[in-house]
């Protein structure tokens, strides 16, 4: 009997982030399903673990053992807390814009990318790229941009950072 609740669990857990993410235009797609389905806890998700970012950290070069990386691992439920008190919010603000998700189509998703220092303090550091997700949207005759402003791959999955905003174009 386990098992077979373990096959189920398997192929009705949400197609949305059973396909994965290995492009940013993937992840694009994927967030927009996530809102348009109300399948927000999917989304989340798609939100790096705690392990990804000390991958990804030391990988930069980031001292991960610090007492600053420390804290920011302590502080890290609180970080996705926000995040996702921010999805909650956008997709209440998308009624006062006037963006029916039901009825929204994908128009274009375009990816952009800008370096960033890695430490403001010191203009010879490293420079980290960061990558912006633009996903042009089409509802009832009006056009917005859903911006996930700063994703990243995670052993070549993409996911989530903590920027998302929506406007009206």
């Amino acid at each position: 009997m386990t098992r077979l609740t373990i096959i189920l669990f398997c192929f009705t857990f949400p197609s949305t982030v059973a396909i994965g993410q290995r492009t940013p235009v993937e992840l694009g797609q994927i967030t927009f399903e996530c809102f348009q389905k109300h399948q927000l806890d999917s989304f989340y998700t798609l939100k790096p673990t705690i392990t990804d970012l000390t991958e990804l950290g030391n990988s930069l070069g980031i001292d991960t053992a610090s007492d600053q990386y420390q804290e920011f691992k302590k502080r890290y439920p609180l970080v996705i807390q926000n995040f996702k008190d921010k999805c909650v919010q956008l997709r209440n603000d998308t009624v006062q814009l006037g963006l029916s998700w039901t009825m929204a189509k994908v128009d274009t998703i375009e990816i952009s990318t800008t370096a960033l220092p890695l430490d403001n303090r010191n203009s010879n550091g490293k420079n980290v790229n960061i990558t912006i997700i633009d996903i042009y949207l089409k509802s009832d005759g009006k056009r917005f941009k859903l911006t996930l402003g700063d994703v990243a791959s995670y052993n070549g999955i993409w996911k989530a950072g903590n920027i998302i905003e929506i406007t009206r174009r």
